[in-house]
């Protein structure tokens, strides 16, 4: 998973201070905004970015929507613990599963693994399956 850069972090906030949050936005309008601080190529590719990364929705092939920031963070954290949670499990040679649907981590462990965790988040789900 790629961090976001300090110029991705950047344009999101001048669009969402810009346009404000849950707002249709079409790319040449957000091309214009960012244009103060880059050049409209270099925009694109950020937007492009943002897109991918779920900070930005896509409606079409040039409006997009732009996302609350805690919604966006969240979202975009969510998927780095999964990842980091799939790796450490791999590292401890647990044979497992682990996925995201609708802002839930959800942890599928085969075999005779139990795992002595004393607090789990309310936004990880650990199921033990044989």
């Amino acid at each position: 998973m790629v961090w976001l850069s300090k110029r991705e972090v950047a344009a999101y906030l001048m669009l969402l201070e810009t346009f404000g949050e849950n707002t249709e936005v079409n790319i040449g309008d957000a091309s214009d905004v960012l244009s103060l601080m880059m050049s409209r190529r270099i925009a694109r590719k950020v937007i492009r970015k943002l897109i991918k990364k779920s900070f930005l929705l896509r409606k079409d092939s040039v409006t997009f929507i732009i996302r609350p920031i805690d919604e966006a963070f969240r979202d975009y954290l969510i998927h780095y613990i999964a990842s980091r949670i799939r790796r450490n499990l791999r590292h401890l040679n647990v044979e497992s599963e682990v996925s995201v649907s609708n802002s839930k981590i959800i942890v599928k462990l085969r075999g005779d693994v139990r795992l002595r965790i004393p607090k789990i988040p309310k936004f990880i789900f650990i199921s033990y399956s044989s």
